[in-house]
């Protein structure tokens, strides 16, 4: 210990709220626009994972301010669903992180055509759930 002096103060530790140190690193949206207009969700699992990741480092404030995208994303994620259930509880989490977003959930909930694609593709009723939609009860015999 140094004669007479005291030790150094601690790091300060980052307040909640503050901004982040590092961007976030978003997802290639040419790269998920792709997927959406070429149907290739099969073999979309970087895509998914690099928005999953993006999403939930991201404040609802950040997801907001990349709601050019949010259509497009909500037609990928629907895609991706439908063709990869065992991501079922990653895209759950990505779809309520993305939910928390005033303008991507308007984007969704108010377009007839992706709530329609929801509807129509086959979802786990946890992904249903989260996209804020009522599953269809199977038919009684």
């Amino acid at each position: 210990a140094a004669a007479g002096g005291a030790p150094p103060p601690p790091p300060p530790q980052p307040e909640p709220g503050h901004a982040r140190s590092t961007p976030i690193d978003w997802p290639d949206w040419s790269a998920i626009e792709a997927r959406v207009l070429m149907g290739g969700f099969m073999s979309a699992n970087d895509e998914f994972t690099a928005l999953r990741l993006a999403v939930k480092e991201a404040t609802p404030a950040e997801i907001d301010a990349q709601a050019v995208h949010a259509a497009m994303v909500w037609e990928f994620l629907v895609g991706f669903g439908e063709k990869k259930p065992m991501y079922r509880s990653q895209l759950v989490e990505a779809i309520r992180r993305i939910m928390e977003a005033p303008r991507w959930k308007a984007a969704f909930v108010d377009s007839p055509e992706l709530v329609s694609k929801a509807q129509a593709a086959r979802l786990h009723p946890d992904i249903i759930s989260a996209l804020g939609l009522s599953a269809v009860p199977p038919p009684v015999d």
